[in-house]
Protein backbone atom coordinates (compact mmCIF):
# COMPACT_ATOMS: atom_id res chain seq x y z
CA UNK A 1 0.00 0.00 0.00
CA UNK A 2 1.34 3.41 -0.88
CA UNK A 3 -0.26 5.39 1.93
CA UNK A 4 1.78 3.01 4.30
CA UNK A 5 4.93 2.99 2.75
CA UNK A 6 5.02 6.91 2.28
CA UNK A 7 4.60 6.64 6.43
CA UNK A 8 7.31 4.47 6.72
CA UNK A 9 9.45 7.26 6.94
CA UNK A 10 7.69 8.53 10.18
CA UNK A 11 10.12 5.63 11.60
CA UNK A 12 14.14 5.57 11.63
CA UNK A 13 16.20 2.15 12.15
CA UNK A 14 16.94 -0.56 11.01
CA UNK A 15 14.68 -3.44 9.37
CA UNK A 16 14.13 -6.61 11.71
CA UNK A 17 11.76 -9.34 12.32
CA UNK A 18 11.06 -10.49 15.77
CA UNK A 19 7.67 -10.43 16.12
CA UNK A 20 6.31 -13.94 16.61
CA UNK A 21 4.60 -15.36 13.73
CA UNK A 22 1.06 -15.51 15.04
CA UNK A 23 0.87 -12.42 16.43
CA UNK A 24 1.60 -10.97 12.96
CA UNK A 25 -0.54 -13.11 11.64
CA UNK A 26 -3.59 -12.34 13.61
CA UNK A 27 -2.82 -8.49 12.72
CA UNK A 28 -2.65 -9.25 9.11
CA UNK A 29 -6.12 -11.11 9.78
CA UNK A 30 -7.88 -7.98 11.81
CA UNK A 31 -6.42 -5.78 9.22
CA UNK A 32 -8.13 -7.53 6.45
CA UNK A 33 -11.24 -7.75 8.17
CA UNK A 34 -11.40 -4.05 8.79
CA UNK A 35 -10.81 -3.36 5.30
CA UNK A 36 -13.67 -5.54 3.94
CA UNK A 37 -15.69 -3.94 6.56
CA UNK A 38 -14.45 -0.71 5.20
CA UNK A 39 -15.15 -1.41 1.50
CA UNK A 40 -18.28 -2.25 2.17
CA UNK A 41 -19.57 1.07 4.28
CA UNK A 42 -18.01 3.21 1.39
CA UNK A 43 -21.42 3.30 -0.24
CA UNK A 44 -23.20 4.47 2.32
CA UNK A 45 -20.09 7.00 3.45
CA UNK A 46 -20.19 9.03 -0.21
CA UNK A 47 -24.62 9.19 0.05
CA UNK A 48 -23.90 11.02 3.65
CA UNK A 49 -21.06 13.25 2.26
CA UNK A 50 -23.46 13.92 -1.17
CA UNK A 51 -26.78 14.35 1.03
CA UNK A 52 -24.86 16.64 3.22
CA UNK A 53 -23.61 18.84 0.81
CA UNK A 54 -26.66 19.12 -1.04
CA UNK A 55 -28.43 20.17 2.01
CA UNK A 56 -25.39 23.02 2.96
CA UNK A 57 -25.87 23.98 -0.81
CA UNK A 58 -29.72 24.49 0.26
CA UNK A 59 -28.61 26.70 2.79
CA UNK A 60 -26.14 29.03 0.88
CA UNK A 61 -22.95 27.21 1.62
CA UNK A 62 -20.66 28.47 -0.93
CA UNK A 63 -17.76 25.76 -0.14
CA UNK A 64 -19.94 23.26 -0.35
CA UNK A 65 -21.63 24.61 -3.84
CA UNK A 66 -18.34 24.87 -5.23
CA UNK A 67 -18.14 21.31 -4.32
CA UNK A 68 -21.03 20.30 -5.98
CA UNK A 69 -20.42 21.88 -9.14
CA UNK A 70 -17.28 19.63 -9.42
CA UNK A 71 -19.09 16.53 -8.51
CA UNK A 72 -22.41 17.01 -9.09
CA UNK A 73 -22.18 14.88 -12.22
CA UNK A 74 -21.63 11.56 -10.49
CA UNK A 75 -24.18 11.78 -7.89
CA UNK A 76 -27.38 9.62 -8.15
CA UNK A 77 -31.03 10.26 -7.64
CA UNK A 78 -30.59 8.65 -4.21
CA UNK A 79 -28.82 11.21 -2.85
CA UNK A 80 -31.36 14.12 -3.80
CA UNK A 81 -33.83 11.78 -1.54
CA UNK A 82 -34.44 12.20 2.22
CA UNK A 83 -33.11 8.98 4.34
CA UNK A 84 -35.56 6.44 5.47
CA UNK A 85 -35.63 4.09 8.04
CA UNK A 86 -34.57 1.33 6.02
CA UNK A 87 -31.56 3.50 4.87
CA UNK A 88 -30.20 4.29 8.82
CA UNK A 89 -30.59 0.87 9.87
CA UNK A 90 -28.60 -0.62 6.62
CA UNK A 91 -26.30 2.07 7.21
CA UNK A 92 -25.71 1.51 10.84
CA UNK A 93 -25.36 -2.27 10.40
CA UNK A 94 -22.32 -1.50 8.69
CA UNK A 95 -21.05 1.20 10.81
CA UNK A 96 -21.32 -1.40 13.92
CA UNK A 97 -19.43 -4.36 11.80
CA UNK A 98 -16.89 -1.37 10.97
CA UNK A 99 -16.42 -0.87 14.94
CA UNK A 100 -16.13 -4.19 15.42
CA UNK A 101 -13.52 -5.00 12.86
CA UNK A 102 -11.55 -2.23 14.25
CA UNK A 103 -11.56 -2.90 17.95
CA UNK A 104 -10.15 -6.14 16.60
CA UNK A 105 -7.90 -4.39 14.96
CA UNK A 106 -7.21 -2.32 18.00
CA UNK A 107 -6.46 -5.44 20.17
CA UNK A 108 -4.26 -7.53 17.24
CA UNK A 109 -1.91 -4.32 17.20
CA UNK A 110 -1.63 -3.84 21.07
CA UNK A 111 -0.59 -7.24 20.71
CA UNK A 112 2.13 -6.36 18.57
CA UNK A 113 3.24 -3.67 20.49
CA UNK A 114 3.33 -5.70 23.54
CA UNK A 115 5.21 -8.27 21.83
CA UNK A 116 8.05 -5.84 19.89
CA UNK A 117 11.29 -5.76 22.03
CA UNK A 118 12.78 -3.30 19.03
CA UNK A 119 10.88 -0.97 17.38
CA UNK A 120 12.83 -0.41 14.63
CA UNK A 121 11.39 -3.92 13.76
CA UNK A 122 10.23 -3.82 10.06
CA UNK A 123 6.77 -5.39 10.87
CA UNK A 124 6.14 -3.24 13.73
CA UNK A 125 7.18 -0.31 11.30
CA UNK A 126 4.60 -1.38 8.78
CA UNK A 127 1.88 -2.41 11.18
CA UNK A 128 2.18 1.44 13.10
CA UNK A 129 1.86 2.89 9.90
CA UNK A 130 -1.18 0.73 8.64
CA UNK A 131 -2.99 1.50 12.00
CA UNK A 132 -2.34 5.14 11.94
CA UNK A 133 -4.14 5.26 8.69
CA UNK A 134 -7.06 3.25 9.75
CA UNK A 135 -7.41 5.37 13.06
CA UNK A 136 -7.80 8.01 11.00
CA UNK A 137 -9.91 6.20 8.28
CA UNK A 138 -12.18 4.81 11.27
CA UNK A 139 -12.45 8.63 12.50
CA UNK A 140 -13.50 9.72 8.77
CA UNK A 141 -16.01 6.75 8.48
CA UNK A 142 -17.76 7.67 12.52
CA UNK A 143 -17.81 11.45 11.26
CA UNK A 144 -19.84 10.90 8.29
CA UNK A 145 -21.68 8.39 9.85
CA UNK A 146 -22.79 11.27 11.99
CA UNK A 147 -23.68 13.27 9.57
CA UNK A 148 -25.82 10.66 8.31
CA UNK A 149 -28.10 10.77 11.85
CA UNK A 150 -28.53 13.81 11.51
CA UNK A 151 -29.79 14.42 8.35
CA UNK A 152 -31.86 10.96 9.40
CA UNK A 153 -33.26 13.52 12.27
CA UNK A 154 -33.75 16.12 9.58
CA UNK A 155 -35.68 13.73 7.09
CA UNK A 156 -38.13 12.20 10.81
CA UNK A 157 -39.14 16.08 11.19
CA UNK A 158 -39.79 16.48 7.85
CA UNK A 159 -42.35 13.24 7.98
CA UNK A 160 -43.52 14.70 10.63
CA UNK A 161 -44.89 17.79 9.78
CA UNK A 162 -46.30 15.55 6.77
CA UNK A 163 -48.06 13.58 8.88
CA UNK A 164 -49.43 16.26 10.79
CA UNK A 165 -50.48 18.40 7.30
CA UNK A 166 -52.54 14.88 5.95
CA UNK A 167 -53.71 14.32 9.67
CA UNK A 168 -55.42 17.87 9.72
CA UNK A 169 -56.57 17.71 6.09
CA UNK A 170 -58.16 14.62 6.61
CA UNK A 171 -59.72 16.04 9.82
CA UNK A 172 -61.38 18.52 7.73
CA UNK A 173 -62.04 16.78 4.43
CA UNK A 174 -64.31 14.30 7.54
CA UNK A 175 -65.99 17.65 8.44
CA UNK A 176 -65.04 17.04 11.91
CA UNK A 177 -65.78 19.96 14.74
CA UNK A 178 -63.01 22.17 15.54
CA UNK A 179 -61.66 21.42 19.40
CA UNK A 180 -63.65 23.28 21.92
CA UNK A 181 -60.54 25.29 23.61
CA UNK A 182 -59.14 22.76 26.61
CA UNK A 183 -60.28 19.34 25.12
CA UNK A 184 -58.55 16.62 24.39
CA UNK A 185 -55.65 16.92 21.75
CA UNK A 186 -56.63 14.17 19.10
CA UNK A 187 -54.61 11.20 19.08
CA UNK A 188 -51.17 11.18 16.62
CA UNK A 189 -51.88 9.93 13.53
CA UNK A 190 -49.66 6.54 12.42
CA UNK A 191 -47.87 8.31 10.32
CA UNK A 192 -46.46 10.97 13.38
CA UNK A 193 -45.73 8.07 15.56
CA UNK A 194 -43.65 6.23 12.69
CA UNK A 195 -42.00 9.97 12.40
CA UNK A 196 -41.56 10.43 16.00
CA UNK A 197 -40.55 6.71 16.23
CA UNK A 198 -37.51 7.14 13.57
CA UNK A 199 -36.17 10.69 15.02
CA UNK A 200 -35.70 8.64 18.41
CA UNK A 201 -33.90 6.05 16.32
CA UNK A 202 -31.72 8.21 14.56
CA UNK A 203 -31.00 10.40 17.89
CA UNK A 204 -29.70 6.94 19.19
CA UNK A 205 -27.67 6.59 16.26
CA UNK A 206 -26.06 9.88 16.63
CA UNK A 207 -25.15 9.05 20.15
CA UNK A 208 -23.50 6.07 18.87
CA UNK A 209 -21.90 7.84 16.09
CA UNK A 210 -20.30 10.58 19.13
CA UNK A 211 -19.00 7.37 20.67
CA UNK A 212 -17.07 6.06 17.48
CA UNK A 213 -15.66 9.66 16.99
CA UNK A 214 -14.26 9.80 20.60
CA UNK A 215 -12.55 6.13 20.04
CA UNK A 216 -11.45 7.00 16.58
CA UNK A 217 -9.45 10.59 18.39
CA UNK A 218 -8.71 8.49 21.58
CA UNK A 219 -6.65 5.88 19.29
CA UNK A 220 -5.38 8.61 16.77
CA UNK A 221 -3.56 10.56 20.05
CA UNK A 222 -2.42 7.40 21.19
CA UNK A 223 -1.02 6.07 18.30
CA UNK A 224 0.64 9.47 17.92
CA UNK A 225 2.24 8.92 20.84
CA UNK A 226 3.56 5.48 19.75
CA UNK A 227 5.17 7.15 16.78
CA UNK A 228 6.82 10.19 18.56
CA UNK A 229 8.42 7.67 20.72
Amino acid sequence: MNLINNLKSLFKGAKGDTIPIAIRDAFNSARSRYEQSQEAIKSHDTRAKRCGIILACRHGNANASKIYDQESATYTAADFAPYAEADLDAYTARMETLAASFDSLVAAFGAVESATVHHDDEFYIEAGACFNIYCQTFKMFARDYKLATVLAVAAAAEAEHEAVKDAARAWIKAGAPTPEPGAQTPQASEGEIKARMFAEKAKAAGRMADAFVAKALEFTKEIDAILDG
